[in-house]
């Protein structure tokens, strides 16, 4: 996978989640140059995603309330880092 960490450190929520990505879908995380540029619809499909959200809850011991599952809080990997982090009141 390229990276592009321009001396960013990632969090370890972070890395988790790009982690799983890379996991369930090489192909399309090796094309990404800028993890701050992944969007996560394009990585995985519907069944995927279902997937995804249960690995959110069970790797950060947290509940995903029903009003949570938009677009917005899942687009990129740093807009689920902030919805864990709101979640966990970090």
């Amino acid at each position: 996978m390229k990276k592009d960490n321009s001396d960013k450190k990632f969090s370890s929520i972070e890395v988790q989640i790009i982690d799983y990505l890379n996991n369930i879908n090489p192909s399309r995380m090796n094309s990404i140059e800028d993890h701050n540029e992944i969007v996560i619809s394009k990585i995985l499909d519907s069944l995927e995603m279902l997937k995804f959200l249960a690995f959110i809850e069970q790797t950060f011991d947290i509940n995903i309330d029903e009003a949570d599952v938009l677009l917005e809080n899942f687009q990129y990997v740093t807009s689920v880092v902030e919805l864990v982090k709101k979640i966990r009141n970090e």
